[in-house]
């Protein structure tokens, strides 16, 4: 694959992903914001099987376009979560900054352990990487879903 089309499979990531970010906002107001991410957290990891064992062609190009409504829609999600938990409690900028923090530390140790899996791999790796990076994402938000923990409402003081 050379430059201009891995170019534009990224392009077409980004252009979904811009699109259904506010759809997926909607869907956490209404259904709750737990079930949601849940659900985006599976719907990635099937996509990222989908693409490791079916990547290639026109149907690479179709599953990358999907993944773009899922890939970039979890970070606003974990982060209204946070804020949920942290309101009232005057902890809101500790939350963000422990997402932020948690974030950036996974960030730079991905490309560095990615990298190294390629080359010893082969490009394939990447897909089943990242099915199994969502797999532990997903079982810590079902985890965090079946406990039954509710943000506690505080009464707005006049």
């Amino acid at each position: 694959m050379n430059s201009l089309v891995i170019g534009m499979h990224l392009g077409l990531l980004s252009i979904v992903g811009m699109a259904s970010g506010p759809l997926i906002g909607i869907m956490s107001d209404k259904l709750g914001r737990k079930w949601v991410i849940f659900m985006v957290m599976v719907a990635k990891v099937i996509l990222a099987l989908l693409l490791a064992l079916f990547g290639k062609g026109i149907l690479l190009t179709i599953l990358v376009g999907i993944m773009g409504a899922f890939l970039f829609a979890i970070n606003p999600l974990v982060q209204a979560g946070a804020l949920d938990i942290a309101e009232g409690k005057r902890l809101e900028g500790s939350m963000i900054g422990l997402l932020w923090g948690n974030n950036a530390a996974f960030n730079g140790i991905s490309p560095v352990l990615v990298g190294f899996l390629i080359s010893s791999l082969g490009f394939g790796i990447l897909f089943w990487y990242i099915a199994a990076m969502n797999t532990v994402a997903s079982l810590m938000a079902l985890a965090f879903l079946l406990s039954g923990t509710r943000p506690q409402q505080t009464v707005p003081q006049s």
